[in-house]
């Protein structure tokens, strides 16, 4: 009840914000206005593409698994992915008025986004290691038996939360260039991309479904740093090196709790 009910309230959410985009848009069509009602139209079809994705594996699990394995499913997933849904909207409200003021500065956007990336990496790369080493236990502390079922799929979930790290929202860096086709383009191909691995891992159960979502991270960081390069000039070997220090911390990580 509580998954249908947030996919309900996203639905509803995005359906009143293109129902305001529609009726706004038409008398700014003509004029000086009109690209900016394109760009409007655009903002609203990437968040309802936008919300599609971040349902997609709820409903799949949901529909496929069923309901018992949808609620062991949603109890890992809020744990394991936490800190990239609340680290990935203060970085949005804090990185994208910077990247729209270096606009102009091409380097410097380019030192911005990937100081962006460098922090995104050093803090959830390490801490979903240290989670995926310390589920089970934790699970076991602070909840009833029952939810063992969970760990599994909390740990393979880990490795999404890891995957993510790696992806540190080039959206915000097109859109401050202005450019709303591409980042529209790109919400519908990563929608077009999940559901095919949401689907084949569903027939796998949970675990799988969590490796389908860190596949997807994983695919998106090579194609996005391979759009990123060509229309912001931000280097693949700089790139690289900003990643370093978050995967080397997250290997550490990594190897003192297997050692433990």
């Amino acid at each position: 009840h509580g998954a249908g009910a947030l996919v309900l309230g996203d639905v509803l959410a995005a359906g009143v914000a293109a129902a305001l985009a529609w009726l706004l848009a038409p008398p700014m069509r003509a004029g000086p206005d009109r690209a900016l009602a394109a760009d409007g139209l655009r903002v609203v079809g990437t968040r309802l593409a936008d919300t599609a994705f971040a349902q997609a594996d709820r409903l799949l699990v949901g529909s496929r698994l069923g309901t018992a394995a949808l609620g062991f499913y949603g109890f890992a997933w809020r744990h394991a992915m936490a800190l990239v849904q609340h680290a990935l909207p203060v970085a949005e409200q804090v990185a994208l008025p910077v990247f729209s003021r270096l606009q102009d500065d091409r380097q410097g956007l380019a030192r911005a986004y990937l100081g962006l990336t460098r922090v995104l990496a050093l803090v959830l790369v390490p801490a979903a290691a240290l989670l995926h080493a310390l589920a089970p236990w934790l699970v076991g502390v602070l909840y009833p038996d029952r939810w063992a079922e969970a760990v599994p799929a909390m740990r393979a979930l880990c490795v999404a939360a890891a995957a993510a790290g790696l992806n540190s929202d080039p959206g915000l860096l097109w859109m401050a260039l202005g450019r709303m086709r591409l980042r529209l383009l790109w919400s519908l191909g990563n929608l077009a991309v999940l559901v095919p691995l949401l689907w084949i891992g569903a027939s796998h159960g949970l675990v799988a479904v969590a490796y389908a979502l860190a596949a997807r991270s994983l695919l998106a960081t090579v194609a996005a740093q391979a759009i990123s390069k060509r229309v912001a000039g931000v280097p693949h070997a700089a790139y690289g090196r900003a990643l370093v220090p978050g995967v080397v911390a997250g290997a550490v990580v990594a190897a003192v709790a297997a050692a433990l």
